[in-house]
């Protein structure tokens, strides 16, 4: 718990200086970057990790890997952190700076998973759907979950739709299995 917040404090001194010098965008796409960056790959999360690799190390290696391709906001940033001795709270720090700009801009995230790919046209009615019920802009994360047989499942802060073939084929069953009544003989 105590990681989680101070990731949001972090991560929030960062939008707020982002804001100011004008590059909360540019510190986003960076944000993006890193978490790519450390989902994908495990060398570079066991090196934040690892106390066994000295401060100064770190930094070089976390500059080589990714000058020319972040910011000088977010490589200061980065070089803090790895001084502060909190670079292993990296991924929680980037993912709760993306949730506190989608605030500052007013942007909700909706989640899209489908048993097939959408076509352009049902993805822009969902999304054009989602603005009017969110009064804000969209960002989407498409899934494709073919478990769900056809139709959709939405997600929208706490509200959810669950149009798939998968759940009302359960619900029916759930009916059937209360319902279900044998005639004595």
């Amino acid at each position: 718990m105590r990681t989680i917040r101070s990731a949001e404090r972090y991560a929030k001194a960062l939008l707020t200086l982002a804001v100011e010098q004008k590059q909360e965008d540019v510190v986003r796409k960076d944000m993006d970057i890193l978490l790519t960056y450390l989902s994908e790959s495990r060398e570079l999360r066991n090196m934040m990790l690892s106390p066994v690799i000295k401060p100064h190390q770190k930094k070089t290696i976390i500059k080589e890997i990714f000058s020319g391709s972040i910011g000088e906001l977010t490589m200061s940033f980065l070089v803090l952190l790895i001084g502060k001795h909190r670079e292993m709270y990296l991924k929680e720090m980037s993912a709760a700076y993306l949730q506190a700009w989608r605030a500052h801009k007013n942007i909700k995230k909706l989640s899209i998973t489908s048993a097939h790919a959408l076509t352009e046209d049902q993805r822009k009615q969902m999304i054009a759907q989602a603005e009017k019920w969110a009064n804000s802009s969209i960002e989407v994360e498409e899934r494709v979950d073919p478990d769900l047989i056809g139709g959709f499942v939405l997600r929208l802060d706490d509200r959810q739709i669950d149009a798939s073939i998968l759940t009302q084929i359960n619900e029916l069953k759930s009916s059937f299995d209360k319902n279900l009544y044998i005639p004595e003989f």
